[in-house]
C-alpha cells in the first residue's frame, strides 16, 4: 500500500505536529507493508504563514503528489484536508482548539483555523484523533459521526527515557549552561499563548517560590505564539527577569535533557487535545503538575498532581508541596514510569494500519471498540 503523507511539519523547526509525523513515518512501516510517500516542499523550511498553509494543503500538496504513481491513500496528519481530490483520505484532527478558543488566534489566522480547516474535514473518509476527550469534542462541535473517528493515543518517543550515564549528565549540564539555567528549576514546554495559561503559572511561582526566597527558577521553553506580549510584560512588572528564563524555541534533541534535569514539570494548560509533554517528562522520572481539564487526566492518570488551572492557590500549593514532600516525589516518579508504559507508538501504528486498509479497500468500516476503560489509560487525581 502506498500512502501519501503530508510531511511539511516535519521539516524546519519541528513542533509537536512534526514529531507526530516523524513517529508515523518511523513506526507504521515497521509493523506493515505500508510505503509512505513523503510529500513536502523544502522551499518552506520554516513555519508557513496562513496563506502559504492554505495554498500548500489544497494545491501544492496535490501537485507534488501527482508526480507519484499508484497512491492508494492520503494521510493529512495536521491542518486542513485536501478538498480537490478523489483519493481516499484520512485526516488526523489533534484537537479543535481553534473552534473552542477562536479569540486566542490572531485575526489573520482565525478564519483559516476555525472555519476553513473544520470545513475541509467533511471531505475526508476517516478521522484519527489523539484522545477520547478530543473525539467527544469533535462529535459535539463538528457533528462528525462517532463511527468515523478512531482514537490513537500518542506516546513518548524512545529518546525520552531515564538519563543516568555520565555522558547524559554532562549533556544536561551543558544545556543548562547554554541557557543560563541554575541547578534547580521548574520546567514548562509549549508555545507561549494564552491557552497554555503560563501567566497563571508565573503568578503562582512568584507567590509560592519567589516570595519565600526558595532557590528555584522557572524555565519556559517554546516559541512566541499569539498574544505573548502580556506575559513578558507581567514578568517585568514582578521583577522576575532573573527568575523566569525564556529559552525560545529549542531543538527537539535538547528537550529530553531539559526534562530530565528539572525538579518538576508544570503544565497548567486550559485545554489540550492530548498533552504529550507531561508524558515525556514522566518518562524521565520527573514529577508532573498538570491541569485537571480536557484530555490531561486521560493522559497522566493518577501519576501527576492535578490542579484547577484557573485557581492560582491550587497551583501555588502544588508547586510548594512537590518541593517539600520527598516521598511524594518518589511516588510520582514510580507512577509516572507505569503510566508511560500504557502508551506505545507501535500500538498506535497497528491501529492506524487497520484504518488505512479499511479505507483504501473501500470496505465497510467497522470501528474498533474504544472507550476510556478499554484504552488502558487510568484517569484520576494524584493521591
Amino acid at each position: 500500500m502506498k500512502v501519501a503523507i503530508n510531511t511539511q511539519t516535519a521539516i524546519g523547526n519541528k513542533s509537536g505536529f512534526g514529531s507526530y509525523v516523524s513517529n508515523l513515518v518511523r513506526y507504521v512501516p515497521q509493523v506493515s507493508d505500508v510505503e509512505y510517500v513523503s510529500i513536502e516542499n523544502t522551499e518552506y523550511a520554516k513555519d508557513l504563514n496562513t496563506p502559504q498553509r492554505l495554498f500548500w494543503d489544497q494545491i501544492g500538496f496535490l501537485q507534488k503528489m501527482s508526480q507519484h504513481k499508484g497512491i492508494d491513500l492520503i494521510h493529512q496528519p495536521s491542518f486542513s484536508a485536501p478538498v480537490f481530490t478523489t483519493t481516499k483520505t484520512v485526516v488526523t484532527i489533534h484537537d479543535i482548539i481553534p473552534v473552542i478558543f477562536p479569540e486566542n488566534l490572531a485575526p489573520a489566522s482565525r478564519f483559516f483555523f476555525s472555519k476553513i480547516m473544520p470545513f475541509s474535514y467533511r471531505f475526508a473518509d476517516h478521522y484519527l484523533t489523539d484522545s477520547h476527550h478530543s473525539k467527544n469534542d469533535i462529535i459535539e462541535r463538528l457533528h462528525i459521526p462517532a463511527e468515523k473517528i478512531t482514537v490513537t493515543h500518542l506516546a513518548a518517543s524512545e529518546e525520552y527515557r531515564v538519563l543516568e550515564t555520565k555522558a547524559d549528565k554532562e549533556r544536561i549540564e551543558g544545556i543548562k549552561k547554554k541557557y543560563n539555567i541554575p541547578e534547580d528549576y521548574f520546567l514548562h514546554i509549549g508555545t507561549i499563548e494564552p491557552r497554555k495559561n503560563i501567566s497563571m503559572l508565573v503568578e503562582a511561582f512568584y507567590e509560592s517560590i519567589v516570595k519565600n526566597k526558595l532557590p528555584y527558577c522557572l524555565v519556559i521553553v517554546g516559541k512566541k505564539g499569539w498574544w505573548h506580549e502580556n506575559l513578558f510584560a507581567r514578568v517585568q512588572e514582578l521583577g522576575l527577569e532573573n527568575k523566569v528564563i525564556f529559552t525560545g524555541y529549542t531543538d527537539l534533541e535538547e528537550m529530553p535533557y531539559l526534562c530530565s534535569g528539572a525538579t518538576a514539570f508544570t503544565f497548567p494548560s486550559l485545554y489540550e487535545g492530548f498533552g504529550l509533554p507531561p508524558l515525556e517528562a514522566m518518562a524521565h522520572g520527573t514529577p508532573v503538575l498538570a491541569s485537571n481539564t480536557s484530555s490531561l487526566p486521560e493522559v497522566v492518570g493518577n501519576a501527576a498532581m492535578l490542579v484547577n488551572p484557573e485557581n492560582v492557590f491550587e497551583i501555588m500549593h502544588a508547586l510548594h508541596r512537590v518541593l517539600v514532600d520527598q516521598p511524594l516525589r518518589e511516588k510520582m516518579k514510580q507512577r509516572g514510569y507505569e503510566q508511560v508504559k500504557k502508551f506505545s507508538w507501535e500500538i498506535a501504528a497497528r491501529q492506524i494500519l487497520v484504518i488505512y486498509k479499511e479505507i483504501a479497500s473501500g470496505l465497510h468500516f467497522k470501528p474498533l471498540v474504544q472507550d476510556e476503560k478499554t484504552a488502558g489509560v487510568g484517569v484520576g487525581k494524584f493521591r
